[in-house]
């Protein structure tokens, strides 16, 4: 017990001098590793577990099309998380403040990043979602070549051909192809597909664009452009969905909504210590998620 709490004390930081994510980078460097294994470990199994768990939620016909709803929370929480920990007595984040009317265009972005891919996952499989957003960097890389003129490698160009044809024989066998008797994927899923990973495609190069304009990190914009993506859905959720299905939401729909809210704390917290880690280690924990979640679904 005395171990852990001098360990969690190291985490928040005692020392005034390095406190927070720049401690744990600290000790990342002089060769101790823990944090980041923990880190990892956390990120892995909390994204499994909140795949899984709001795919059973969506097979409630009331929850399918509530994604604006979803989205909202999701963001409610990751806003709250990233401003608690920011505060003294934590100083695991250091916030960094952007002029509020430069926000609203990217968490309007950012809402449609979330929703779109909610609603397509709400209509396919698991396997399905999982491996077809891999289509989203080809995306990304023909809308830089489209809009700015950035080419890549001909072997990354290789690369990107080979996954694309890799999504073709996911969408094939999940839309048209069955299991057990049934269609795995729907052809609105597959709409939706498409929709989703083109709006991330472009919020992706939108957002990049902020990180270079206003040197921020993807925690520091998103601290940022969540409390405005939160305004934006509220205005919009009594127009776009039905309200009278909460009163009669069971006590284990809301056990499950509860554990979303917190597995995706736990992905907002230790995805801070895995992005100072470096490109590479948020790379292969992006991998390692995508391999466990296809196995298991």
């Amino acid at each position: 017990m005395a171990s852990n709490k001098e360990e969690i004390a190291e985490l928040v930081g005692e020392e005034k001098a390095e406190v927070g994510i720049p401690r744990v980078i600290s000790k990342l460097s002089s060769g101790s590793h823990g944090p980041l294994l923990v880190a990892c470990v956390t990120n892995v199994v909390a994204t499994i577990g909140i795949v899984f768990t709001n795919k059973q939620l969506f097979h409630n016909p009331s929850f399918k099309y509530a994604q604006v709803t979803f989205a909202a929370f999701y963001f409610s929480v990751a806003g709250l998380t990233l401003f608690l920990i920011s505060r003294p007595g934590f100083d695991l984040f250091q916030p960094k403040s952007v002029p509020f009317l430069r926000i609203p265009p990217l968490a309007a972005g950012f809402a449609f990043n979330v929703i779109l891919p909610n609603l397509y996952f709400a209509h396919s499989s698991v396997a399905f979602y999982q491996i077809a957003g891999v289509l989203l960097t080809p995306c990304v890389v023909v809308l830089n070549y489209m809009t700015l003129k950035t080419t890549i490698s001909r072997g990354a160009a290789i690369a990107l051909v080979l996954a694309c044809v890799g999504v073709g024989i996911v969408s094939f066998n999940g839309a048209l192809g069955k299991s057990s008797g049934r269609h795995t994927t729907s052809i609105r899923g597959v709409i939706f597909f498409f929709a989703g990973v083109l709006s991330s495609a472009v919020y992706t190069i939108y957002a990049g664009a902020y990180y270079k304009t206003m040197e921020l990190n993807s925690m520091q914009l998103l601290f940022n452009q969540a409390p405005a993506s939160v305004l934006l859905l509220l205005y919009v959720i009594p127009f776009s969905e039905d309200m009278t299905v909460w009163p009669a939401t069971s006590g284990e729909t809301w056990i499950l909504i509860l554990a979303i809210g917190m597995m995706a704390c736990m992905i907002t917290l230790s995805q801070l210590i895995i992005n100072h880690a470096g490109a590479v280690s948020s790379m292969m924990v992006g991998h390692l998620k995508t391999c466990c979640i296809v196995g298991l679904g």
